[in-house]
């Protein structure tokens, strides 16, 4: 059987993410891995959605919720976006 992992990236940084992604992601990332400053989508860190042995899929400019930011895993684009990379 093989499995998939997708993975989204939001960068706080830029003008998409907002004052909720940033604060939020913060401390869940500090709380999953002992930094504030690691890749993930908001709420899980890209090293959490990864299985061993799956094909990785990173979705740039994702987030784990609309609350984060509009673009999200069940957004159309998205799901088209990873749906190609199958």
């Amino acid at each position: 059987m093989q499995y998939i992992s997708i993975a989204g990236v939001l960068e706080f940084d830029s003008d998409i993410a907002t004052c909720l992604s940033t604060n939020s992601a913060k401390r869940s990332y500090k709380s999953i891995s002992g930094e504030f400053d690691s890749k993930g989508d908001g709420l899980v860190l890209v090293s959490s959605s990864i299985l061993k042995d799956s094909l990785n899929i990173e979705i740039n400019n994702n987030s784990h919720s609309p609350l984060f930011k509009r673009r999200c895993y069940f957004s159309e684009d998205v799901v088209k976006e990873w749906w190609e990379g199958l």
